[in-house]
């Protein structure tokens, strides 16, 4: 599985109506597995590579040019996804945390043990939490991690929870310094196949 992250500078003034037409149009499109529109980003998942390249493409030959600038453009893969106590209800609050490479290998391992012994049981359990991504990109070896929560509280419950975990034996905080952004984001539309 892979997840195509594109941000935008500005909400354009009609985003609602873009909105519900760029669900339509995407949803259509081979390889669709879902969509996440926040406030100035665009997270699809994708079946495979070579359909989140082509989405854009496919985009513009059945609607022609886009209706916003795009500022970025990346492809992951899935490293992680996994669903909330909460995922059976409306996802209305977003958390990205973008992690910057290149990483080398310690650091990787160390992110990777952080996040699989640490961070995730310290989240499994929390009642707002509809799903969590965890996004790879191997060519310029960072991370993207997306938590999808019911609320803005849930959102900010969900950051509490990771900041009052204790470093695991061993742990090293150098190799560990925390997401280069994480804006916060209401949820636009949310959609899974």
């Amino acid at each position: 599985m892979y997840a195509r992250i594109q941000t935008t500078a500005s909400r354009p003034g009609n985003a609602d109506k873009l909105a519900r037409e760029l669900v339509e149009m995407i949803s259509g499109h081979p390889g669709y597995a879902g969509l996440i529109l926040l406030e100035g980003s665009l997270i699809t998942l994708w079946t495979n590579r070579e359909d989140a390249e082509l989405a854009s493409e496919r985009s513009q030959a059945g609607r022609g040019p886009r209706p916003v600038t795009i500022q970025t453009d990346d492809i992951y893969q899935i490293e992680d996804d996994r669903i909330g106590t909460a995922s059976g209800r409306t996802a209305t609050a977003a958390w990205v945390g973008y992690f910057d490479g290149p990483m080398s290998p310690v650091q990787l391992a160390a992110i990777r043990r952080a996040a699989a012994e640490r961070i995730r049981p310290a989240l499994q359990s929390l009642p707002g939490l509809v799903r969590t991504l965890t996004l790879w990109h191997p060519g310029d070896t960072k991370f993207a991690v997306v938590h999808l929560a019911t609320s803005a509280d849930s959102v900010r419950e969900i950051g509490d929870a990771v900041m009052s975990t204790r470093l695991l034996d061993g742990e090293d905080p150098a190799l560990l310094p925390g997401p280069d952004r994480m804006p916060t984001s209401p949820v636009v539309a949310y959609e899974t196949v």
